[in-house]
């Protein structure tokens, strides 16, 4: 006898049998879903990321670029650093020697004392290229900037305490290590506060005839790198006053001595003062050819004969003009050599005597 069950009850007891298995499938299915999307999170903060890291490396890119030496190109292995150039700030001490070259300074002036040294303080700004840079590779840590100086020979009447402005120029001549170094340097500039030759009220100075006068200095030193921002200098240099007699007397005055200084470096960073495990590399030199052209022109006073014999100044300044032209050959980065062509007129050129006249008359 076959039992007869509605389709319905079927269908609902089916349904009953299925809906924990349909239920457990949901759960999974929604805990995947959740994972999936905690993944999808995950991805989306890795992306910010690594687009923050390829936002980070193209400033430091720009920055390389930046910091390496146009002529390098791309492919210099230096560091990325913030700033080109170090910059600085610098006292200097050089007590001097004065040779005494003419009778003045022997001790024929006022006091009748020789005038043997003088003293001048300095202070200077400059700045330069980093180290362990394609830059500093090739022009061995070269820096320029300019400086103010007092100087005092200790006869402020006869001599007065000049003022000079300069500018300068110096660079490394041999790396002991990264902290010591043996560097030359090079000044040339104005000064002004002399108390020149006067017939009247200076008439013993037979060594400066202006109250303006160049200033030539050079030498060398050794730089010791203390700590990230100092550096203290020591060693020695010649100096040279004078008007390029422009005005007479123009015996000038030449001293030799010391130069002990302090350097603040404002920007320096602490790798800056280690050894680099790599060379900057540097592209080949393209040799060329250059032309330099200069054009110059100025004056001069000379001393005369009269007919009594005596050698007096002239009354007048001569004119002095000329240009310079010359074709360079381009040998290397610090080398370039080549032929020149001058061309001067002078008008004092028939007209002969010395610098220091041995009787000063020139009114």
């Amino acid at each position: 006898m076959r039992v007869k069950i509605p389709r319905r009850e079927i269908i609902l007891f089916c349904s009953a049998l299925l809906f924990p298995v349909a239920s457990l499938c949901a759960q999974e299915v929604g805990q995947e879903v959740k994972e999936v999307r905690q993944d999808v999170e995950q991805l989306q903060q890795d992306v910010r990321e690594l687009r923050e890291e390829v936002r980070r490396l193209q400033d430091e890119l720009h920055g390389f670029r930046r910091n390496s030496f146009p002529q390098c190109g791309m492919d210099t292995v230096a560091p990325y650093v913030p700033h080109r150039f170090i910059h600085r700030l610098g006292i200097e001490a050089r007590p001097q020697y004065v040779f005494p070259t003419n009778p003045f300074l022997q001790g024929e002036n006022e006091r009748w004392k020789p005038i043997q040294s003088s003293f001048a303080a300095h202070l200077k700004y400059s700045f330069k290229f980093r180290p362990n840079t394609c830059a500093d590779r090739i022009y061995g840590g070269a820096y320029q900037g300019f400086g103010l100086a007092v100087t005092t020979f200790g006869d402020r009447k006869q001599l007065g305490d000049p003022v000079t402005f300069y500018v300068f120029q110096g660079a490394r001549i041999a790396r002991f290590n990264p902290h010591l170094s043996l560097n030359y340097e090079w000044n040339f500039g104005l000064s002004a506060g002399w108390k020149p030759y006067d017939n009247d009220y200076n008439s013993y100075n037979g060594a400066v005839g202006s109250r303006v006068n160049a200033y030539l200095n050079a030498g060398i030193y050794l730089n010791w790198s203390l700590s990230r921002y100092f550096d203290f200098i020591i060693g020695g240099d010649f100096t040279h006053f004078s008007n390029g007699n422009t005005k007479f007397p123009n015996a000038g005055v030449n001293t030799t001595g010391a130069k002990i200084g302090l350097v603040y470096n404002f920007n320096r960073e602490e790798s800056d003062l280690t050894k680099s495990l790599v060379k900057p590399y540097i592209p080949r030199f393209p040799r060329h050819i250059s032309y330099d052209l200069v054009l110059f022109g100025s004056w001069r006073r000379k001393g005369v004969y009269v007919e009594s014999g005596k050698q007096i100044a002239s009354p007048g300044s001569y004119p002095v003009a000329g240009f310079n032209f010359a074709p360079m050959y381009n040998l290397n980065y610090k080398l370039r050599f080549g032929v020149s062509l001058d061309g001067v007129y002078d008008g004092s050129a028939n007209v002969y005597t010395e610098d220091r006249i041995v009787e000063y008359d020139y009114d």
